[in-house]
């Protein structure tokens, strides 16, 4: 099975939140060949980092899992006005487990910390959102953003298992105010 890794480089600090870029890139196992970009788009989070559950905090740089959650706030939204589509569109759920060795804290499954749209930091709560456009203070085309993301994510995670195993995230502040 291809891997693949989405890497979330945030950028920018502003007052309300954290900006940045989000590559979703084809992982080249071929000695020598070079790995390959086939999604981009802008991000927003949170300005402050945390691992407090129930706060509207962003998570901190490091290495994640991930899973599809069906969202009762946001499945719907996803299948029906931005994918138009018939069948369960689960969100992608960002979580880890320092037991398998990773680098970060804990970032519990239940937190729900999802990949969804908006477009400032009040929709954030702590959940990282795509667009195709930065503002001073948020992103802009989230909608189309989260729906370019979701179709390739269905293409190459598929849908029939809840852990997406051929696919990590990674994050990295390389902020500047």
């Amino acid at each position: 099975m291809a891997r693949f890794k989405i890497e979330i480089t945030r950028d920018a600090l502003r007052q309300t939140c954290r900006l940045g870029r989000v590559r979703v890139i084809a992982i080249n196992e071929q000695a020598g060949a070079a790995d390959k970009v086939i999604f981009e788009c802008d991000e927003l989070c949170n300005s402050k980092t945390g691992l407090k559950s129930g706060e509207d905090l962003a998570l901190p740089s490091g290495r994640y899992k991930l899973e599809y959650f069906l969202s009762p706030k946001f499945s719907s939204t996803l299948q029906k006005d931005i994918l138009k589509v018939d069948f369960n569109t689960p969100l992608i759920c960002i979580y880890n487990d320092k037991s398998d060795g990773n680098t970060s804290d804990d970032v519990d499954k239940t937190r729900r910390i999802l990949i969804h749209w908006g477009n400032t930091e009040k929709d954030t709560i702590g959940c990282e959102l795509l667009g195709y456009g930065r503002s001073s203070e948020g992103i802009t085309n989230s909608r189309n953003a989260c729906g370019d993301f979701y179709r390739l994510m269905y293409e190459i995670a598929p849908l029939d298992k809840t852990q997406i195993e051929n696919v990590e995230l990674e994050i990295i502040d390389n902020l500047e105010a």
